[in-house]
């Protein structure tokens, strides 16, 4: 199983995601509230504390933030439409910047995700849109891309680790993979596979497979058919229904590891385990559920990407309740 070991508070109202730095000592968590909360956490007591507040940067809810690869900026992404770029000016990450707002999405801005090299960043919302930012010197971004090919809202995007290849995600049930190819981005693959929204995804360390998390309760295992071309053929492998009693809106995977997590609208956490079958196919096992991690809805769940021993089985969780609660592992 797993046990509690901190739980954050700060944030007025749901608690929609947080995030990691790389190296696994920082979290970025936003909210309801229309702020982003800077915490370090110190694995030697188990403790978090919170070192800055964003708060002058964006009018409504902030529904995702997330890291650069370098940790030196957080970009924020809220339902006002706009995505703000927050650069720390000290080594305590207690002072920052508000160093750019992008603006072009029509409507609520859900999800973002950076690439490996950090010199991109893809948002997506409601107006059915993914745009694509390069970062240009002296921290200024400019629109690379907008792609149009969702016919729903898009929910969650999500860079693979070693390519420019993007996966998007979206309340027309479906997944589809972006590659840019002479400066124009196309869709090369719709994975089709859920009955209902896919709220999140994930990929393992090396990219070639892929968890998705939907609303009609089932994560879903895909695999490229390649294991050195992931813009090659992906296919589904199996899924795992009703993990969840009802939607599930995040699932994450932890690094260098078979080891899964997932989050969803019945207030738990569920740990998972990939595993090869006899026949070379892979499979997903339930290992450890915690009822009631949150009073409310689990809406974000986070492994430390970190390999310190210290931060070995170490995970983050937000929920509707308001909170950030941070889990170990007990056999680590």
């Amino acid at each position: 199983m797993f046990s509690l070991i901190s739980s954050l508070e700060g944030h007025e109202g749901r608690v929609w995601h947080a995030a990691w730095s790389s190296d696994g000592n920082k979290i970025a968590s936003c909210g309801e509230d229309k702020t982003v909360r800077i915490w370090i956490f110190h694995p030697e007591s188990n403790k978090a504390i919170c070192v800055a507040v964003l708060d002058d940067g964006q009018a409504r809810t902030i529904r995702s933030c997330e890291w650069s690869p370098n940790n030196r900026i957080v970009a924020s992404a809220s339902f006002d439409g706009t995505v703000v770029l927050w650069a720390s000016q000290d080594r305590g990450s207690s002072v920052w910047d508000r160093i750019a707002t992008l603006e072009g999405h029509d409507s609520e801005v859900k999800s973002l995700g950076w690439n490996s090299e950090g010199n991109l960043l893809a948002t997506c919302g409601r107006d059915k849109k993914i745009w694509i930012w390069e970062k240009l010197e002296r921290n200024d971004f400019e629109c690379a891309a907008v792609l149009d090919g969702h016919s729903q809202d898009v929910k969650f995007v999500i860079w693979h680790p070693n390519e420019n290849l993007l996966f998007s995600a979206g309340y027309d049930d479906t997944i589809k993979l972006w590659v840019e190819d002479g400066g124009d981005w196309y869709c090369i693959s719709t994975l089709i596979g859920h009955s209902s929204t896919v709220w999140g995804l994930t990929l393992d360390t090396d990219g070639q497979f892929l968890v998705s998390a939907s609303d009609d309760q089932s994560l879903i295992l895909w695999e490229c058919e390649s294991s050195s071309d992931p813009k090659k053929p992906w296919r589904k492998v199996s899924s795992l229904r009703n993990v969840h009693e009802y939607a599930i809106y995040s699932v994450d995977w932890r690094k260098m590891s078979n080891s899964l997590l997932s989050g969803g609208g019945d207030n738990a956490i569920n740990v998972l385990s990939l595993r090869r079958g006899d026949d070379g196919f892979g499979s997903l096992n339930l290992q450890f559920t915690k009822s009631d991690a949150h009073y409310g809805d689990v809406n974000c769940v986070r492994w430390n990407p970190s390999y310190n021993p210290n931060y070995s089985g170490v995970f983050l969780s937000t929920g509707d309740d308001g909170f950030i609660k941070i889990w170990r592992l007990d056999d680590c």
